[in-house]
């Protein structure tokens, strides 16, 4: 077999491990198709709680957001990609990459090949919120967001 037709099977298989790896979710149906909107999630709050200081911050702050300051979402795709688009104070910044599903945690890996997490990922079809989060050293890290086209529809009733 020349080398050539031997990478073929061994893309294949990598190909399908991702694939299964992706649908390993613990998350149910409903919570997975949320997961998957096409609009994607905004960010609510970056988490970093439970280390002993106070911290100032005039983005992404739980009950202090400004969009016009401060903005982003996240995204992803069913077969396993992500793509984060961040605004801070004019600076736009995007990442993207693949995300894997293992249970209820959520590793990514981005466009350089930095691998992020495992954060433990959770989906509230009630409320259309998520969090990802992982301690650190004691720390709490990471993010909430609440799904994108759901986002501010109560504000904009009143």
């Amino acid at each position: 077999m020349a080398p050539r037709t031997r990478l073929v099977p061994v893309l294949c298989a990598a190909f399908l491990l991702c694939k299964l790896a992706v649908a390993a979710s613990s998350l149910d149906q409903s919570a997975l198709k949320m997961l998957h909107d096409p609009g994607g999630w905004e960010y609510v709050a970056v988490l970093n709680l439970d280390n002993g200081m106070h911290i100032t911050a005039t983005c992404f702050v739980a009950g202090q957001l400004r969009p016009e300051d401060c903005r982003g979402t996240l995204k992803f795709t069913p077969d396993g990609d992500f793509v984060q688009n961040i605004q801070i104070h004019g600076e736009n910044v995007r990442r993207h990459g693949a995300y894997e599903l293992d249970g209820d945690q959520i590793t990514f890996r981005d466009e350089l090949g930095t691998q992020d997490g495992p954060y433990q990922l959770q989906v509230n079809t009630k409320t259309k919120t998520m969090r990802i989060s992982m301690r650190q050293a004691g720390v709490l890290v990471g993010a909430d967001f609440h799904l994108e086209s759901d986002y501010g529809k109560k504000d904009r009733k009143k």
